[in-house]
């Protein structure tokens, strides 16, 4: 007595885009016809998988460029940004030397 497997045939139908009838006519009755139109569609299905998978590699791949370059943009800016705070900071401490030392040049000048 052989073992008979079950076949989702609704779900085949759906992720190899092979119309219902010709899968249950596979399984009623194969014939060379028949099995090699279902081997030509799950070709078909099989080369569309690839492309998608190559597709989802090369955007991965940009995506990682595009994160990479985000952030040495970023750390750039920071540093442009702690410089010109640095800078600022220098100008307002010369700043206020120079503004402490002007009264008392003032007050020289009259005494």
């Amino acid at each position: 007595m052989m073992a008979t497997t079950v076949v989702s045939v609704e779900y085949v139908a759906a992720s190899f885009a092979v119309p219902q009838p010709t899968l249950q006519s596979l399984l009623d009755n194969p014939t060379v016809e028949l099995v090699t139109s279902l081997l030509q569609q799950i070709e078909a299905k099989a080369r569309e998988h690839d492309e998608i998978k190559a597709e989802k590699l090369r955007s991965d791949v940009e995506l990682e460029n595009a994160v990479r370059s985000g952030d040495s943009r970023a750390r750039a800016l920071k540093a442009s940004i702690d410089k010109g705070l640095k800078e600022v900071e220098g100008l307002r401490t010369k700043l206020n030397d120079e503004g402490m030392s002007c009264p008392l040049k003032q007050l020289k000048r009259v005494f």
